[in-house]
């Protein structure tokens, strides 16, 4: 789907070819593109017509993540465990929008990233799942991870909802993200301030 945060209107684009699970990101000369498992595939909305355009090097999987670094162009995922479950491993990994050589970026953060999101100056925010339960937003110091110092992740505060996917950063530097309120409706809400509070926006049903 399509959705106008300003206005809230939301509209059903076609299903993608495959119905795998998915992460979706635009390129810098806005071609949709789509993260499925070891495979990107270029995406046309209107249609559903997926396009292969390979597959990821070092036998690496990835899970339904995807975001587009405006800094240097790659995109970056979170790493697949092994199947069947192919359970979170915490892992980002950076992939070569040309080449398709992925490349894990330091080690492992050792919790559940749920979703991720570059701001326009090239921040990296993250959606982490706590073992208590809840997400919180935090900024990951990517030079941190690649190497291994602390801290690698900057707090920016609790979301107070749960579960919550979809994180977006428009080009005002607004978090956006979405929390599934039940199997039928997704509420959209918005992430500001050191300690953000989500400010419902509007309710979404998707049939």
């Amino acid at each position: 789907a399509i959705l106008d945060a300003a206005t809230g209107k939301v509209g059903t684009l076609a299903a993608p070819e495959g119905g795998e699970p998915f992460g979706m990101a635009f390129s810098n000369r806005g071609v949709l593109i789509l993260a499925q498992g070891d495979t990107l595939v270029r995406l046309e909305p209107l249609t559903g017509v997926t396009t292969r355009i390979g597959t990821l090097s070092n036998g690496i999987r990835v899970r339904s993540v995807l975001t587009f670094s405006p800094v240097d162009f790659c995109f970056y995922s979170v790493e697949a465990g092994a199947g069947p479950g192919f359970e979170a491993t915490g892992q980002l990994v950076k992939i070569d929008a040309g080449t398709l050589v992925a490349t894990r970026v330091g080690a492992p953060l050792g919790r559940t990233i749920r979703s991720l999101a570059f701001t326009p100056d090239g921040g990296l925010m993250a959606l982490i799942e706590e073992p208590t339960g809840g997400e919180h937003l935090e900024e990951v110091d990517l030079t941190a991870v690649i190497q291994d110092t602390l801290p690698k992740t900057i707090p920016v505060g609790q979301t107070g909802l749960s579960p919550m996917a979809g994180l977006a950063v428009d080009r005002t530097g607004a978090v956006l993200a979405t929390h599934r309120a039940t199997t039928s409706d997704s509420t959209l809400v918005t992430l500001a301030g050191a300690v953000p509070t989500p400010a419902l926006s509007r309710d979404y049903r998707w049939f």
